[in-house]
């Protein structure tokens, strides 16, 4: 009977001691993946980013045991890559620029009834109660070349053949953050938005005035409005640009911005420091004076409603923020030192 006793303990041990330390395991892992993307959507390569990272992942008010018991010990820690070194996210670093990895540690301590006995019997030292079962995950601010959903179907263009050398990722393709860019240029070929002063060799393509994807006004205004995309688009490949003045799209470009919370003012703080919904500020794919491929994709910030005029001579323009911003607060910027686009993800 005391043998039979061992093994029925052990069986005991294995339905019911491991099944507990196999759900608690499941529960920390999907505590830890959410917290590992919680915490990189808030890097914006600042100290004070990486702490407000550390906050979002120990805020969440996942639990485990079935929703009735805190994890303990939760680690937060930030770094440059997967290979690390990590960084405890309680000492962010100074500068924290390019540090776009997290990863969120999460333990479970699991009360062990029916091994600890087993254990006990064949060692013959006092049994261990309980098990502390672990699970981490990694998450980062990764680049992001193709846009299948979510592009703008407008598309400035860069400064690459200005004079004086080529402008590149590395010098945001030549724009100015705060400064304002054509997204849309007048039939008559002479009217740009300021910011493209500064290039005096900046030219567009041939006969396209700015739009991509399609030639319908129809589709152009459900892109516009409903982030509709009908056409993948890719770094390095040519934009598939269409002509036309598409008069009717500057309705749908007011229509968007009075989605938004924030309608009237220009400046990209003050509407930051206001209430608003991100709805103005959109990613656009950057192309090539050259040979109209894609350079890379950065973020704009829409004007006010009533800055987008009907008139076919009419130039629209719209306010280069910089980085495509990753976080889901309405146009934050990313961890990263290099414009572009970037998308948050579980890497490990």
């Amino acid at each position: 009977m005391a043998g039979a006793s061992v093994v029925l303990f052990g069986c005991l041990g294995l339905a019911v001691d491991v099944g507990r330390m196999y759900i608690a395991k499941n529960e920390a892992q999907g505590y830890a993946d959410a917290a590992a993307l919680a915490a990189a959507l808030k890097l914006d390569g600042t100290s004070a980013g990486v702490t407000a990272a550390k906050n979002a992942a120990t805020g969440m008010a996942d639990k485990w045991n079935f929703m009735t018991s805190n994890f303990s010990g939760t680690t937060v820690e930030v770094a440059t890559s997967t290979a690390g070194p990590w960084t405890n996210a309680n000492s962010a670093p100074s500068p924290a620029t390019n540090y776009t990895y997290v990863r969120v540690t999460a333990n479970a301590p699991v009360s062990l009834y029916f091994v600890p006995v087993v254990s006990a019997f064949a060692s013959g030292n006092s049994p261990t109660m309980s098990s502390t079962v672990s699970a981490y995950a990694v998450a980062a601010q990764v680049a992001q070349t193709t846009f299948n959903t979510g592009a703008f179907p407008f598309s400035p263009i860069g400064f690459d053949g200005a004079t004086g050398g080529s402008q590149t990722s590395a010098t945001n393709w030549g724009f100015v953050v705060g400064q304002q860019y054509t997204i849309r240029y007048a039939s008559n070929g002479g009217s740009e938005c300021v910011g493209d002063a500064a290039d005096s060799n900046h030219i567009k393509i041939g006969s396209a005035r700015g739009y991509w994807g399609d030639n319908s006004s129809a589709v152009i205004s459900e892109q516009v409005q409903g982030n509709a995309q009908e056409v993948s688009v890719t770094v390095g490949e040519v934009l598939p640009g269409v002509g036309g003045a598409k008069t009717t799209v500057a309705s749908d470009l007011v229509a968007r911005v009075d989605q938004d919370l924030n309608t009237s003012t220009d400046s990209y703080s003050t509407y930051l420091a206001g209430p608003h919904n991100g709805r103005r500020v959109v990613t656009m794919p950057i192309q090539s004076e050259v040979d109209n491929t894609i350079l890379g994709f950065g973020t704009f910030f829409l004007m006010d409603d009533g800055a987008y005029g009907h008139s076919g001579n009419s130039d629209w323009c719209a306010i280069f923020l910089g980085q495509a911003y990753v976080s889901d607060n309405g146009g934050g910027s990313g961890a990263s030192g290099s414009p572009g686009a970037f998308q948050v993800k579980l890497v490990q």
